[in-house]
């Protein structure tokens, strides 16, 4: 079976469940929810501006640009330095060192309270501001939000 992807509707659907999750105290698994949202809401981003390319499945094609958030979030920043993009860069959350620098996939493993609260609140954070960016990003270039 062929399935199509889409990074926008995988975004808005994550970073729903995600805040579902939040607000039942499934924080562990809302803040892993989070950084997926954050990823796609980005990859949508640079397959809308066109600045990677995708198969006719809409997946990135570059294996190098299919980063989880904690890489892709300092890579989205080079890829629209001087494109009509550079704008949703600026509105990216600027915490040094970046928000999701310390997040990873393989904390879906881990057990419950091995974080502290202020970086589960930062991720979540980083991805409500980034789920904006995207909506602003879809009234402008609304072509990968099929």
């Amino acid at each position: 079976m062929s399935v199509q992807y889409s990074y926008t509707h995988a975004a808005k659907r994550l970073i729903s469940d995600a805040v579902v999750l939040w607000v039942s105290g499934a924080r562990e698994t809302a803040v892993h929810l989070a950084g997926l949202s954050a990823e796609c809401a980005l990859k949508s981003v640079l397959v809308g501006l066109g600045l990677v390319p995708v198969g006719t499945d809409g997946q990135i094609v570059t294996r190098s640009l299919r980063l989880h958030i904690d890489k892709l979030f300092g890579q989205f920043q080079t890829l629209l330095q001087g494109h009509q993009g550079a704008a949703y860069a600026a509105l990216l959350p600027t915490p040094v060192p970046q928000p999701f620098h310390d997040w990873l996939v393989d904390h879906r493993y881990v057990a419950d309270r091995q974080f502290l609260p202020h970086t589960f609140e930062r991720w979540m954070w980083a991805a409500i501001v980034i789920s904006k960016i995207l909506s602003e990003a879809e009234r402008k270039v609304p072509r990968e939000a099929q």
